[in-house]
């Protein structure tokens, strides 16, 4: 399913980012990645949600 690819790969970019921001707060005590725009939060949280809703809309008309 394309939206559950679109997850796996923001997913990715969140953890790294993540991970930025550990070494940055660590080294600099600022977490770098969050602030220039690496943090992917919301668009994990909206493509969860996207493949949420169509694994529901699946089970709900019996498709597999």
């Amino acid at each position: 399913m394309k939206e559950q690819a679109n997850l796996a790969a923001v997913s990715k970019q969140q953890n790294q980012a993540a991970t930025g921001d550990a070494i940055g707060v660590f080294l600099v005590g600022v977490p770098a990645s969050s602030t220039f725009g690496g943090d992917k939060e919301g668009q994990v949280a909206v493509s969860k949600g996207k493949v949420n809703a169509i694994e529901s809309s699946i089970k709900a008309k019996g498709c597999k």
